[in-house]
């Protein structure tokens, strides 16, 4: 397994994007805690959903999946774009899904 740490500069709209899912998770996170409560309830596990949550902040890991072979736009294949820029790009930029390039259905 690679595991890889980066820091990055984020751009202005990434910055507010991240700011917008921050003040959603912060505002629902009482409810969020409970339906975790009582899910571990219903399962029979002594809960303490704030330990749970640290573990998965502390522990979790995160996949990004993609198609290295796909060629975007400007002809280069993504995993060749990754390396030369290092950055990874989202399907709404790259314009490159599998499914729609939407969060709508039917769009």
């Amino acid at each position: 397994m690679v595991s890889a740490v980066h820091t990055i500069d984020l751009g202005p709209v990434h910055r507010a994007a991240l700011d917008h899912v921050r003040a959603g998770a912060l505002r629902d996170r009482p409810a969020a805690r409970a339906i975790i409560a009582r899910v571990l309830t219903g399962c029979g596990v002594d809960h303490e959903p704030e330990r749970l949550v640290a573990a998965i902040g502390q522990q979790g890991r995160l996949t990004l999946n993609f198609h290295p072979d796909r060629l975007l736009a400007d002809g280069r294949a993504v995993a060749t774009a990754l390396l030369d820029e290092g950055v990874y790009r989202s399907q709404f930029e790259t314009g490159i899904s599998n499914g729609g390039l939407t969060a709508y259905p039917r769009r």
